[in-house]
């Protein structure tokens, strides 16, 4: 068995590789609405390192608000994969980019009607509830990266 003092150690210092994802900041959001096919626009983004690989392409989303408390608190981070709008799958947190603009919602979906209900973990909020044709992106969100980590 192998000691090491632990007391100077931080939580930000990680060991491998690390892997570069775009970042989205929550000033572009309602930008990114409508340029986000824009492969000039999504080239001049910051991008941040990530000690995960991620799989697909893969995007950083800032989030901005307490509608996702306490599951995403607001000033997160999330790493979202992105998924075509015929995979949605109920219960799954996503990324959601419709003409009115970037939410971070769970999502259910009735197929049945062709409808897709943005649900909120914040009790305050109420779900609502839009057309699947509306979902021009979509992410699901696959790490969290809390503030200040």
């Amino acid at each position: 068995i192998v000691h090491r003092d632990l007391t100077s150690a931080t939580r930000h210092i990680v060991s491998g590789p690390l892997y570069k994802v775009e970042k989205i900041p929550v000033a572009a959001m309602a930008g990114y609405a409508k340029g986000y096919g824009d492969p000039e626009w999504v080239a001049s983004w910051e991008t941040i390192n990530i000690p995960f690989k991620p799989f697909g392409i893969c995007r950083a989303f800032d989030i901005n608000g307490d509608s996702m408390e306490p599951e995403i608190e607001s000033g997160s981070t999330v790493i979202a994969i992105k998924a075509d709008r015929s995979d949605i799958r109920d219960l799954r947190t996503y990324i959601v980019v419709t003409p009115d603009g970037v939410q971070c919602k769970e999502v259910r979906v009735s197929d049945k009607d062709d409808i897709v209900y943005l649900i909120s973990k914040n009790p305050l909020y109420l779900p609502r509830h839009i057309p699947k044709s509306d979902v021009n992106e979509l992410w699901e969100v696959w790490k969290k990266i809390k503030p200040g980590e």
